[in-house]
């Protein structure tokens, strides 16, 4: 039963339109660009026919393939940090709207809105609506290859189906785990068919997945060939810590520890409950109503797309630990809100109904405030700023894994010498000539690496080296320049 009439829901989508834009436009180009955004852009700079030259960690790179090209062509207007973010914010828009239509073939108008604003408001969506990388884009991409599936069950139209396999292939050529969505609307298919008795034709459908699988298998084969970096070494190793910071990712946005503790509890606490109510508890095979139907069509897309690619990952975790993948599992972000917006349709008390989502509401502000507050990107100007200015040419300055690139780009024409470094072994074999000959050096990476017992700089020093730190971002990314100057007592020792 619709609650809200059609003249009054358009109004609310565009303003809820409306809200999504400013926010994320709101300070887009306030902060330099940052390490990944660079890397990105240095990559979709390269000529085409030298892409592969030279490039140790290629298949790495090419499970951003459809990434570079679509940079590509949108750098052919522009390189300002405005500019170069405005692409992925305009799909962040796309994204909410298409949620809300997405949300529309199963839900009502009201449950529909909801979603469309929970994902409009959302920080976590919002950061990567603000970044000049693939994640906004996917994100529009897979909520398209949902809608036009749902449309061609429904209608049986090959514009449809050739829609649904289109954004497909795109969105796991755009990036490699969207592999794992896919492969969860293939057990969507298989649960609609077989335990729900959905009345589609299964070999026209289930042949469509079949072609999506021929284009992307040797793809596959290609990323996973042994020998240098494979896309499979960025997973991280089965923590199950990764499980809890997706969902603290999800509700709370990347600045959740700058939130008290009192709005963590709470937001968590009605989360669940909405979840809770979202279960889908009968089979929609049995006889009702198309809407009740559609309910639980919609309750099993949601949990499914929401659940399936976040354990595929954590099962594909027992390879290479690097690092948590909270940009990787955000293809599971519309699902979760379409879950809360669901079940909080379920209840059928108006005080608690709009108590609970008045509270939502106020509690989604909070983290878009947190948002504002930290500052999560990896500014490089600014960090080697600080090289540049605090240290004497011919220092040796030592880059952590993946930052060394970053720092070429931003440090072209310095005198000072880059060291890229893949491990603490590798720092403690490269830096062993300083380190002997007592002269200064630099090494950046982040704090949490400093700060580990095994890790530790402190702890392949010495008393004859002190420490100054250069520069600290003191957010989630922890990124840390440190000096290391050999004391007085040891230059003079070395005089002697």
């Amino acid at each position: 039963m619709e609650k809200v009439s059609k003249p009054i829901g358009l109004g609310l989508l565009v303003g809820i339109l409306a809200i999504a834009s400013i926010l994320r436009f709101y300070g887009i180009g306030a902060e330099d660009l940052w390490l990944d955004e660079i890397y990105s852009l240095n990559r979709a700079s390269v000529p085409l026919n030298q892409v592969s030259i030279g490039l140790d960690d290629y298949r790495v790179i090419t499970h951003y393939a459809f990434d570079h090209l679509v940079l590509r062509a949108w750098m052919l207007g522009g390189h300002s940090p405005v500019y170069l973010r405005t692409f992925s914010a305009l799909c962040g828009i796309l994204s909410v709207l298409l949620l809300y239509w997405v949300a529309r073939l199963y839900f009502n108008r009201e449950t529909s809105l909801a979603a469309s604003l929970f994902l409009g408001l959302s920080s976590y969506h919002l950061y990567y609506s603000q970044e000049a990388r693939a994640y906004s884009l996917q994100v529009l991409c897979l909520l398209g290859m949902v809608y036009c599936l749902e449309k061609a069950l429904r209608t049986d139209r090959n514009r449809w189906i050739a829609g649904h396999i289109f954004l497909a292939i795109f969105a796991v050529y755009l990036q490699a785990f969207s592999l794992f969505c896919w492969m969860g609307t293939i057990l969507w298919l298989g649960v609609r068919k077989y335990w729900m008795q959905d009345s589609f034709s299964p070999s026209t459908f289930f042949s469509s997945q079949g072609m999506i699988a021929l284009a992307i298998i040797p793809y596959f084969i290609y990323l996973l060939l042994p020998g240098g970096k494979t896309y499979l070494d960025w997973i991280p190793g089965p923590q199950p810590q990764v499980l809890l910071s997706t969902y603290h990712y999800f509700l709370l946005g990347k600045a959740w520890m700058l939130l008290s503790s009192s709005l963590k509890w709470g937001l968590l606490l009605i989360s669940i409950y909405l979840l809770y109510l979202s279960l889908p508890r009968v089979s929609a095979s049995s006889t009702g109503e198309n809407q009740l139907i559609n309910q639980q069509k919609g309750f099993w897309l949601g949990w499914i797309l929401f659940l399936v690619p976040i354990f595929l990952f954590y099962l594909a975790s027992y390879y290479k630990p690097v690092f948590i993948p909270d940009r990787y599992v955000i293809i599971s972000l519309p699902f979760f809100y379409l879950l809360l917006a669901a079940g909080w349709d379920k209840i059928s008390r108006p005080m608690i109904r709009y108590g609970i989502l008045g509270l939502l509401l106020i509690g989604l502000t909070f983290t878009l405030k947190a948002h504002w507050q930290g500052h999560y990107k990896i500014a490089w100007s600014r960090v080697m700023h600080h090289i540049e200015y605090a240290c004497p040419p011919q220092v040796p300055v030592f880059i952590s894994p993946g930052y060394w690139e970053t720092a070429m780009v931003h440090y072209q024409s310095g005198e000072n010498i880059i060291i890229p470094i893949d491990s603490a072994k590798e720092f403690k074999e490269k830096s062993r000539e300083w380190r002997k000959g007592k002269k200064s050096f630099v090494l950046v990476t982040v704090s949490d690496v400093i700060n580990q017992p095994d890790n530790s700089l402190v702890n392949q020093m010495d008393s004859s080296y002190s420490l100054v730190t250069l520069h600290q971002e003191t957010t989630p990314s922890q990124v840390c320049v440190i000096q290391a100057i050999p004391t007085l007592k040891n230059k003079a020792a070395l005089r002697k």
